[in-house]
């Protein structure tokens, strides 16, 4: 069985004012956009 681990270091989390998307950073200064009700990744930027 193989494993594996992820680390994931989130400096920040806020929601869209409509509640429909979840934002996040990190640490090396990226920033998510999950689409809150599929769960899915919807844009990811790169400081």
């Amino acid at each position: 069985m193989d494993s594996k681990i992820v680390i994931f270091s989130v400096c920040t989390l806020d929601f869209s004012p409509d509640m429909s998307y979840l934002v996040s950073g990190d640490a090396d200064g990226k920033c998510y956009v999950w689409d809150w009700n599929t769960t899915k990744l919807y844009k990811k930027f790169k400081n």
